[in-house]
This record gives structure tokens, sequence and C-alpha cells, in this order.
């Protein structure tokens, strides 16, 4: 396995922490994550919570396999436990689009400069 997939599987890690108990209105520690990556977390659990949970006057509900109802803690070990392969994919694909974006972005930077 290359170096570089190793440290992308471990912030995958970390940020699948983040987003599922972001995703339920617990606290997080952001301070594991990159600086860079900071800014963009409230962003990024949102569109991953709306994926994952309903929430209806307070009752939550899991989106992915209809479970429910649960407590904000009940949710995240159950998403944590279950789920935690697909939240793994989604927080994957978000961060290659988020690559993506500052790669295009220093590309046009570059070639206006």
């Amino acid at each position: 396995m290359k170096r570089g997939s190793v440290r992308l599987n471990a912030l995958i890690e970390k940020l699948v922490e983040v987003v599922l108990r972001g995703a339920v209105g617990m606290k997080y520690d952001d301070s594991v994550l990159p600086t860079a990556l900071r800014e963009r977390i409230p962003d990024l659990i949102s569109r991953i919570a709306t994926q994952l949970r309903e929430d209806s006057n307070g009752i939550l509900r899991c989106k992915v396999c209809g479970r429910g109802p649960f407590t904000k803690r009940g949710f995240y070990l159950h998403a944590k436990r279950i789920h935690s392969d697909y939240v793994s994919e989604l927080v994957r694909e978000e961060i290659e689009g988020i690559v993506w974006e500052a790669k295009l972005g220093s590309d046009r930077e570059r070639d206006v400069g």
C-alpha cells in the first residue's frame, strides 16, 4: 500500500468520527484534522447528514436502512456500528471532490499568472 493512501485512510477514519458526531449534533473535536479542512467541516457534515438521517420533530431515523427512532447517541452508535463503511465511502467522495476543487483552483491560478 502506498504511503499516501495510508495517510488518506487515517484522515478518513478521523473524518468519519467527526462527521458522525456532527451529523447528530454531538460535540466533535476538529483539532485532529488538518487546518485546511477545518473550515469545510460544517458543510461536509451537513451534506453527509442529509444522506444519513431523517429528523422529524426531533425524532431521528436512519435514511440508509429505515431503522429508528433513535436518540442522538443511539443514532450515532447505530451509524458507526452498522453503516461505517458507507459513511467512509461518502467521506472519501467528499474529500476527492475537495482535492479536485483545490487542484483546479491551483491550475487556474497558474494559467492566469
